[in-house]
């Protein structure tokens, strides 16, 4: 039995990272113990619950004096709990896994799902951890300088177990959610960094020449920018278009809105994987995003969808698309072949590979 300890430093936050850390933790072989650790009980908590995974609690600070009160903490708890293996799901995490790692002996995994580089930890990071595993080639870019680091690129896996036959039948002839003829799709937390100021803007673009198309948000507002989620209502309702905009907030379920859309819009520019493309894929569903980071490395242009340059012309580039169903079901069945390649099964045999090659199986 080999026992790991997952930290993450969310306890609010629901994002990709974290679904796709409980996806792998619920679908390890029997020959493994998990055990989650958050700083405190909250929606991440409550989601690892409700999936039946362990859960512990650890304070995570932000690093300063109460770093050391915490690492106390942290060293007697894992001093009891004796895991084989601690894999770290953020940068905080593994700053505060490799300080007790080191400490005890205990292997660290630095499972790195953010491209953007952090200079005043990364280069501490590298130096306390055991290995790294990133999510795409583009986030492998933020440890070039580090040439002789233990590093592994293993894609986030998606379930693609289900069967969506009948998606094409219900976007062309069943009841489409807010009478829309045409439907954008736009899954994301309402972050900066995920542009939707970019999403509504090459909507109004399109909307202007296409009858009938609709915007539909799937993603709750970040907590730590309550501003730009205002920001974009009152975008929202300023726009010519504002009735056929729909901002659905978090949702438990987005399997519904991939099966009423006919495209998704990923406009985050800086994407270091891009999980909601695979799971659109999984839905048939067409798929625009930047020709930049993870995206570039799922997608290729004109096959699953438009992978988009900074200046094209959005109108030019994308009406074509919304106008055709027929090109939108072609992307949509290459995208579906492709989804395939990121399959959960391939995720949990590579990761379960970098884990006994850490614990010496």
């Amino acid at each position: 039995m080999i026992n790991i300890a997952f930290v993450s430093l969310h306890a609010e936050m629901v994002g990709g990272g974290e679904h796709s850390l409980l996806d792998l933790m619920t679908h390890l072989p029997k020959t493994y113990q998990a055990t989650l650790i958050t700083p405190a009980a909250g929606a991440f908590s409550q989601a690892a619950t409700q999936r039946d995974v362990a859960v512990q609690y650890l304070p995570m600070p932000k690093l300063g004096i109460a770093s050391f009160v915490a690492l106390k903490t942290w060293l007697v708890f894992f001093k009891r709990l004796k895991p084989d293996l601690i894999h770290a799901n953020n940068s905080r995490a593994a700053f505060y896994a490799g300080i007790v790692g080191k400490i005890l002996a205990i292997p660290v995994l630095f499972h790195c799902r953010i491209a953007e580089q952090d200079p005043k930890l990364d280069w501490l990071l590298v130096r306390l951890v055991d290995a790294v595993v990133v999510n795409s080639h583009a986030t492998a870019e933020r440890f070039k300088a580090w040439q002789d680091l233990n590093l592994h690129v293993v894609y986030n896996g998606i379930d693609v177990s289900h069967k969506p036959e009948a998606v094409h039948i219900q976007r062309t002839f069943g009841q489409r959610a807010f009478g829309a003829k045409v439907v954008m799709l736009c899954v994301a937390r309402v972050s900066r960094w995920k542009r939707h100021d970019i999403v509504l803007q090459t909507f109004e673009q399109l909307a202007a020449h296409i009858e009938g198309l609709h915007l539909v948000c799937v993603g709750g507002a970040d907590p730590n920018e309550l501003d730009w989620w205002q920001t974009l209502q009152e975008k929202t309702a300023q726009s010519d278009f504002t009735q056929q905009i729909h901002w659905l907030g978090l949702q438990t379920n987005v399997a519904p809105w991939y099966q009423q859309a006919d495209i998704l819009f990923l406009a985050s520019k800086k994407e270091p994987f891009g999980r909601v493309i695979i799971e659109a894929m999984g839905h048939k569903l067409a798929v625009i995003a930047f020709n930049q980071g993870g995206p570039s490395e799922i997608m290729t242009d004109g096959v699953q969808g438009i992978l988009l340059e900074e200046d094209d012309d959005v109108v030019v580039r994308l009406k074509p698309v919304f106008e055709s169903s027929a090109l939108r079901q072609q992307f949509g069945e290459a995208g579906y072949v492709r989804a395939k390649d990121f399959s959960l099964e391939q995720h949990v045999r590579k990761m379960d590979a970098v884990f006994k090659s850490l614990v010496g199986q």
